[in-house]
């Protein structure tokens, strides 16, 4: 069943995303300083690589007990795809090589988040096997050591870690803390632990050039100011997104206007999440370039955001009505019957 506090922290976080988009595409952050630029970056800017961690903990939460995968797949696929087509056709007249790379948006990673999500689904009923078979907590804590603190410590060690490594470790993670522990999170521990966490990130990137001005052993280390913002396979963010998720659980909302608000804005996400990140011919977000919105100060800025976030989310809701008609048709029904069959792994 579906939570109205998740689907909460789902809807700010993919403010939070489009936010961070468009702010580290049109602006140079390092035109602020001081308190200036630590409240920027902390309501605005900031929140936007741990809000895809957070998205990625829920998906995962709900997952990690789902059987069928390949309907989900197709489903993304269709949707994606259709997005990129349209997003292509805007700039048809100016570039047709964008609009014929528009048309294949996976292999062409058009949506890099879209690319590692699927191939996560695709690992997706193996996990959860993992999960149902074996006690995985040492392995997990293990990685957890060598590649969110050791990394953390040291950037400049030799491990390395992709997005698509995080997505399964964070997946993973989820799926333990669900199926095979009976921890649930409290909401005044996960209040301190992000309150505690997240202003040790701003604070780091507010005051990273002063501080590192006077120890030469920083960037010797590897550390960056971008280190913590950019990333979130490091503790510290982590901590900030799972103690999120922990909050919003935790949320009751017992108006039933508000919870179907909340529910309807929730489901049109998608094309925020996915057609609102795509790039333009130029390498820019798409509607950025359309809309110039380099000349737009930052108060004009948030506001097209708003406006932008409302109308792509009410518009999402006629893309899910196009995919599952097209999912509709008993044919596609049928092949989807067929590769569920041969591809899940066996239930016994």
């Amino acid at each position: 069943m579906k939570n109205s506090g998740l689907n909460l922290l789902k809807i700010i976080s993919a403010v939070c995303v489009l936010v961070y988009h468009t702010i580290n595409t049109f602006f140079d952050i390092e035109q602020f300083d001081g308190l200036k630029k630590c409240f920027v970056s902390a309501f605005f800017w900031g929140s936007g690589r741990i809000s895809v961690a957070v998205f990625i903990i829920i998906s995962s939460w709900y997952l990690c007990e789902k059987k069928q995968f390949i309907n989900r797949i197709i489903y993304l696929w269709l949707s994606t795809l259709l997005y990129s087509t349209i997003v292509g056709l805007v700039f048809i007249s100016d570039n047709y090589s964008f609009f014929i790379k528009q048309l294949f948006p996976i292999t062409n990673n058009v949506s890099w988040f879209i690319s590692t999500y699927i191939f996560v689904l695709i690992l997706a009923p193996f996990m959860n096997e993992i999960l149902n078979r074996y006690d995985i907590k040492y392995l997990l804590i293990t990685f957890g050591l060598i590649f969110g603190v050791v990394k953390m410590v040291y950037p400049n060690s030799r491990l390395w870690i992709s997005d698509i490594d995080i997505y399964i470790y964070i997946y993973m993670l989820t799926g333990f803390i669900k199926l095979q522990t009976k921890f649930r999170p409290k909401m005044i521990p996960c209040i301190i632990v992000f309150l505690l966490s997240y202003l040790l990130e701003i604070l780091w990137f507010t005051y990273f050039d002063t501080v590192s001005h006077f120890f030469s052993i920083i960037p010797i280390m590897g550390y960056s100011k971008w280190m913590f913002f950019q990333n979130f396979q490091y503790l510290l963010p982590l901590l900030t997104a799972y103690s999120l998720f922990g909050i919003f659980i935790n949320i009751n909302i017992t108006s039933v206007k508000l919870t179907r608000f909340i529910d309807y804005l929730s489901g049109g996400l998608f094309g925020v999440y996915v057609c609102l990140s795509m790039d333009g011919p130029n390498g820019h977000l798409w509607w950025g370039e359309f809309f110039n919105i380099s000349k737009y100060n930052l108060v004009k800025t948030y506001c097209c955001i708003i406006i932008i976030f409302i109308l792509t989310d009410f518009l999402d809701h006629f893309r899910l009505i196009i995919v599952k008609y097209i999912m509709s048709f008993n044919a596609f029904k049928r092949m989807i019957n067929k590769a569920e069959l041969l591809y899940c792994p066996s239930n016994d």
